[in-house]
Formats: structure tokens, sequence, C-alpha cells
């Protein structure tokens, strides 16, 4: 008696996914708003595809070397941020997006001018 053949079926475990860095955001608008003797700066921009997050930076030099400042970290599809109180002048604010893979390049610097 002749048995059929038989051939074995090979399980893949294999996900092939395209990983990308988001695009870089733009701010359509950054304004600042006084506060009693401080000011809130309030960013906005339009959502990018690809990102799991934002970074909202701002800091009083325009090329972002001093220590006066700081970081926000808005969610996935945000498109404003505001600051917590800060001092009243004027602010340079920059946004990118992050995810997985990285992040984006920072977007052009904005000039926040004192309320």
């Amino acid at each position: 008696m002749t048995l059929p053949s038989c051939r074995r079926a090979v399980a893949s475990n294999t996900v092939t996914a395209a990983l990308v860095l988001p695009g870089a955001p733009r701010i359509s608008t950054a304004t600042a708003a006084p506060v009693s003797s401080s000011e809130q700066i309030t960013v906005r921009w339009v959502d990018v595809a690809n990102e799991t997050s934002y970074s909202v930076q701002w800091s009083s030099s325009s090329t972002f070397t001093t220590t006066g400042g700081g970081l926000g970290s808005p969610g996935a599809n945000a498109v404003t941020y505001t600051t917590a109180n800060i001092a009243r002048q004027v602010w340079y604010v920059r946004i990118r997006a992050n995810n997985l893979v990285g992040s984006s390049a920072w977007s052009p610097v904005v000039t926040v001018a004192s309320a």
C-alpha cells in the first residue's frame, strides 16, 4: 500500500510595517495673554500625520541656548497648547512632532510679543 505524500505548511509570524517620522508641524498662531503680573502663551498648529505626541518649547533666546523657558508635551492629535503662568517678556516658540521612530525637525521659530 502506498501512502500519499504529505506536505508540511510552515506558519509565518512575520509582519512588515512601514515606520516613518512624522512631518514637521507649522505654528499657525502663538499669542500671549496677561494673567495678573505674568502671562500665558497659547500656541496653535495644524495636526500632522503619524505623530503620537508633540513637543512645544519656549525660550527667552531665539536660538534656544539659554535655560530660560520650558517644554510642554501635548498628546497625539492635539492642535493647541497653553503654558502655565510665565514672565511677561518676549518669548520664542517652536514645536515638533514625535512618534516611536523619533522626532520631526523643529518648526520655524515664532516670536511672541509680551502681553
